[in-house]
């Protein structure tokens, strides 16, 4: 599935879920209900960061879970050492389970 898909087919569900129509999730968003409409259907690319967190926050849904399946890197986050991007691309194709992130979070809270 691609990310398009992937990302406009959770949004319908939040959507559903939270029991709002497209117009409505679309006016409390501030874009246009047709936009929505094609990012529902895969048909438009994930909108901005700024957008998707706006969504997240009427969809009551984890802002960075929206972020990731629209494949959109936090700015806040972004890092500014090698040595973060380095680590990033060493684990990005592991699959870690929910013990194992316990584990680096535990490592990475360690001051």
């Amino acid at each position: 599935m691609d990310r398009n898909n992937e990302f406009g087919i959770k949004i319908r569900e939040l959507r559903k879920s939270s029991g709002l129509t497209q117009r409505e999730l679309a006016e409390k968003v501030g874009i246009d209900f047709t936009y929505l409409s094609k990012i529902e259907n895969g048909i438009m690319v994930p909108p901005s960061e700024e957008t998707i967190k706006k969504m997240s926050e009427v969809l009551k849904f984890a802002p960075d879970e929206l972020l990731s399946m629209a494949k959109k890197f936090p700015k806040d986050l972004s890092p500014n050492q090698p040595e973060a991007i380095e680590f990033l691309r060493t684990i990005k194709d592991r699959e870690l389970n929910k013990d194992d992130w316990a584990e680096i979070m535990k490592i990475a809270e360690k001051k």
